[in-house]
């Protein structure tokens, strides 16, 4: 089973739905619409209501999304999740553009939440909206203005919560850490973000268990572990910088020729690899197969197989520049980790060889045993 999937895109952005908002979505809806009756308008303002509330936080993401395509920075996809959502952005270590990319989203909400503020004060009065949400008649009312006003409220909920508190990796943390990047490094300005988060939420999981927000509790270890894994990666990215992806690349590989007949691959007496690549005369590399499903390992000897190398080749597979860790090098990691490899090429695409997981984990082991010595 799919961990997510595919609803729409917006300007080549991919929306996802995680499996878990798609299982709890109706859990959430019956069990808030029991509160109100149960009965089928108390089912539509519920439904109505959630459908409203993650696409406000859609739009939260989508915000950052374009932004940050403004400024360079490549967007793969967005994910909603029940507990929020999450854009798959590439890199960013400019803190100009962190600060414009992170204020972003929440200025959004602030900007809807006001505008329906303004709306409905206007025509009920500003009392009457406070007295909605004071009461709790806006949730377990259901009406069109109800819903409006839920709308209005959750916006400007979800603004002042994700700038103001400097939780990280929240906006507010990455806003934190985008101004302290300006008077110091990428790395500290990381850590000393991370560092004030952690705090805070050491602070807010005392106080929710002193309460008994068992709920809240969680979320704070949520964003605890969460932090702790965005420090990681910054680590690690920052280590690869260091590593001279040209001497630890694999150079020693069997390679195959696009024309190859599929019933010609089990005569090859090819060493254990995880990709084999695919070339023209001239070392461009024009695909790869991999281990596993049609590849080698199943056109075995005495094969059947009709067609060429060409037919079952991917055409679309992670690939690094060598002499250059720039400009992608999170997204190169996360590909090598997702995919065990890289193909690494010069700038015209010639292949100068494969980097592995292996060789990879290697290298920073010894970067890291190097650092520790010091």
């Amino acid at each position: 089973m799919k961990s997510s999937y595919s609803i729409l895109r917006v300007r080549g952005i991919e929306v996802g739905l995680h499996i878990t908002f798609i299982l709890l979505l109706p859990i959430l809806i019956f069990s808030a619409s029991s509160q109100m009756g149960g009965d089928l308008s108390a089912i539509l303002f519920s439904g109505a209501f959630f459908v409203l509330l993650f696409g406000s936080v859609l739009m939260h993401e989508l915000v950052h999304s374009l932004v940050a395509i403004r400024n360079g920075i490549r967007v793969k996809r967005i994910i909603l999740t029940p507990i929020g959502g999450i854009a798959g952005m590439g890199e960013i270590r400019d803190p100009i553009k962190e600060f414009k990319i992170s204020i972003a989203g929440p200025l959004s909400n602030f900007v809807v939440g006001g505008a329906l503020l303004l709306v409905m004060s206007t025509l009920t009065g500003f009392d009457n909206v406070y007295d909605a949400i004071a009461s709790g008649n806006a949730l377990f009312a259901p009406s069109v203005g109800n819903l409006v006003v839920m709308v209005m409220y959750i916006n400007l909920v979800l603004g002042g919560f994700n700038l103001f508190l400097p939780i990280f990796p929240m906006d507010g943390g990455r806003v934190l850490r985008s101004m302290l990047g300006m008077i110091t490094d990428y790395m500290k300005a990381t850590r000393l973000a991370v560092g004030i988060g952690q705090v805070f939420l050491m602070v807010f999981m005392s106080l929710s268990l002193l309460s008994g927000s068992w709920w809240l509790v969680a979320i704070g270890i949520f964003l605890f572990v969460a932090g702790l894994s965005e420090l990681k990666m910054a680590e690690i990215v920052e280590a690869f910088r260091q590593v001279d992806v040209g001497g630890i690349t694999t150079t020693n590989f069997v390679a195959l020729s696009p024309k190859l007949e599929l019933e010609e691959i089990g005569e090859i007496d090819a060493p254990p690899q995880v990709v084999y690549p695919v070339l023209e005369r001239d070392g461009r590399v024009l695909g790869v197969v991999r281990i596993g499903g049609r590849t080698i390992q199943g056109e075995g000897k005495g094969s059947k197989a009709n067609g060429r190398v060409r037919d079952i080749m991917e055409k679309r597979f992670p690939k690094l520049l060598v002499g250059s860790n720039r400009g992608k090098t999170a997204e190169i990691l996360e590909e090598i980790y997702k995919n065990g490899y890289a193909v690494v090429v010069d700038r015209f695409n010639r292949i100068h060889g494969i980097l592995t997981l292996e060789n990879l984990q290697r290298a920073m082991r010894t970067l890291v045993k190097g650092s520790s010595e010091k």
